[in-house]
């Protein structure tokens, strides 16, 4: 994770997260050195983004393509960061955004075979929105 040292043992989150489950570009962590000086998250305050994670399928139609992937999501105002190793794209949805059409850009996607996708950092508004169509 990249981050910034905002005051004494908290940072903020600088980039997407790609494999933390609760926490979102933008988010001030508190973080407390171990012996070794390893830096260990105590605590994180959420700032309003959200955190979404794509799986995009090399079977599928954008055939692994992950910058394909994340274009798809400029209309919605929504963008991130690609693993290619992983065939993974990390969603910073920022506070704001239209969560309904970024949630039927996701599922709409996942029912036509382009990805499988994961919540990584979500919000009350966003686990009330519907998402019956997933597979």
């Amino acid at each position: 994770m990249w981050a910034v040292h905002v005051e004494e043992e908290v940072y903020r989150l600088e980039n997407v997260p790609f494999f933390v489950r609760g926490a979102a570009c933008g988010d001030l962590v508190q973080a407390v050195p171990e012996k070794d000086g390893v830096l260990t998250v105590v605590s994180v305050k959420d700032e309003g983004n959200l955190t979404l994670r794509l799986i995009v399928r090399r079977e599928g139609p954008l055939r692994g393509n992950l910058a394909t992937a994340l274009e798809m999501f400029e209309s919605v105002g929504v963008s991130g960061e690609g693993a290619p190793q992983w065939g993974l794209v990390a969603l910073d949805v920022p506070r704001g955004a239209d969560l309904a059409a970024v949630k039927a850009l996701i599922v709409s996607g996942e029912a036509d075979g382009l990805w499988h996708w994961e919540e990584g950092a979500v919000n009350d508004e966003w686990r009330a929105l519907p998402d019956a169509d997933r597979n």
